[in-house]
């Protein structure tokens, strides 16, 4: 019922509109105005939707999840993070800790506010008073949006060489695992290609697709972690659960990437 619910609200929220709202209040307020501000804005330009996924679903409420993702955006521009360290952690658990610090006022907000009279004109509060820390990670939708950004990646990859390993990868994604020949088939129906593809030619594109999907995901990662080792993007990898998705692709980098004590992956 809850995801039931999550993509109700997402679908009558169209997460463009997200985009605008940001949009607009980089605007109206100037942006940021140094270097390490250009850095933050690039970085939240990127994964801002991550923000309003984690609010949609900690609040299960499209307003007060808008009215916070304003909210977080006019303290991102009022320079609210000019105190970001890099070197005492990510960007995204600083930013994880701002958000429930929100959810948390909110939810005081909410629960200390009064909205009606008793038969004796006493006053009678929403809510006991206790505050429920029980919040979704922000990873869950962190991750959502590395994978998307991927997705779109892929796609405008596909617009642009012609090669479908977009329609290809979300074929075998979205259905039931079709053999080889079975893919071979659906590929030779929707794409009517000039030379129909073999169950041999159809698992090669799927190989394609699953290995360039991987270097977009890690690219991803650390772009969202400015520039790291990939020492650092491994270690990001897991702490998302998405290392098992491009651990192949991750391997390859290693054999030409010396690790921290100069040996190489073999």
């Amino acid at each position: 019922m809850d995801a039931d619910w999550q993509a109700a609200e997402l679908a009558n929220r169209p997460l463009r509109e997200v985009s605008t709202i940001w949009t607009m209040v980089l605007c109206a307020h100037g942006g940021p105005v140094n270097s390490d501000e250009d850095a933050l804005q690039r970085f939240m330009d990127r994964y801002h939707v991550a923000v309003y996924r984690y609010f949609m679903t900690a609040l299960r409420d499209a307003q007060a999840a808008e009215e916070l993702f304003q909210e977080f955006s006019l303290r991102f521009v009022r320079g609210d993070f000019r105190r970001f360290d890099p070197r005492r952690g990510r960007f995204r658990d600083f930013i994880r800790v701002a958000l429930m610090n929100l959810i948390r006022d909110y939810r005081r907000r909410q629960f200390n506010r009064p909205t009606a009279l008793g038969s004796d004109g006493a006053v009678i509060a929403e809510g006991d008073g206790e505050i429920d820390e029980s919040v979704p990670e922000f990873d869950d939708a962190w991750r959502e949006e590395l994978l998307a950004q991927c997705w779109k990646l892929l796609l405008l990859q596909q617009d642009q060489d012609g090669q479908p390993l977009h329609t290809v990868l979300k074929f075998r994604v979205d259905g039931e695992k079709p053999t080889g020949a079975e893919l071979a088939e659906t590929l030779n129906r929707q794409l009517q290609p000039e030379s129909p593809y073999s169950e041999a030619g159809a698992r090669k594109l799927l190989q394609r697709a699953r290995d360039k999907f991987a270097d977009l995901l890690i690219d991803e990662v650390s772009r969202s972690l400015d520039d790291p080792g990939l020492e650092e993007v491994e270690s990001d990898l897991v702490a998302l659960g998405l290392l098992p998705y491009c651990r192949r692709a991750l391997d390859r980098r290693w054999v030409v990437t010396p690790r921290n004590d100069g040996s190489q992956s073999e």
